[in-house]
């Protein structure tokens, strides 16, 4: 009995690191539907069912955000042949009956024979901020830019859609 105690415990630290008021819970399930999603309306150049995925709160702060979706979807244009997963995961707290969690993830994925990363954030319960749900960002860079540009960390998040220049500068005028 002792033993399965242990086991039990331990398999608890793995999935739901215990311990500071927060807990992460391993799921993709969510974020792949949520990049499948993104995916069809890219392969049908919907970009304004695309703008609806996004938070009000993101909305508002995302900076020249039609443009960058406008770039984004002439990147993809010939649409999304494969994806992968990459990494990620969700984290969820409560703190005082507030609960708030989002999902980051990383995808390899393919266009035209182009190979890219596609990194999604997304604010998937806020009960404090209903604004906050819906995606904040979507950053597209290469392969050979993910140690220059990718960032795990909140801190480097921006609301709406983050290009790298290298990549603005193939599809702008």
């Amino acid at each position: 009995m002792k033993k399965l105690f242990v086991i039990i415990s331990a398999l608890c630290k793995i999935f739901f690191h215990v311990g500071d008021g927060s807990f992460t819970i391993p799921s993709i399930t969510h974020a792949e539907n949520r990049l499948k999603e993104i995916i069809g309306y890219i392969n049908s150049s919907d970009t304004a069912s695309f703008k609806t995925l996004y938070s009000v709160n993101a909305l508002r702060a995302a900076e020249e955000l039609d443009t960058r979706i406008e770039y984004f979807f002439a990147l993809l244009h010939k649409g999304i042949d494969t994806w992968h997963s990459s990494c990620g995961g969700e984290h969820k707290e409560m703190h005082y009956g507030i609960i708030k969690a989002f999902s980051r993830y990383e995808y390899k994925i393919e266009s035209g024979g182009a190979e890219y990363r596609i990194f999604i954030c997304e604010v998937t319960a806020d009960t404090e901020h209903p604004d906050e749900l819906g995606l904040y960002m979507v950053q597209l860079y290469t392969p050979e830019k993910r140690k220059t540009v990718f960032r795990f960390n909140e801190e480097a998040w921006c609301a709406g859609i983050k290009l790298s220049d290298e990549l603005i500068a193939k599809v702008s005028p």
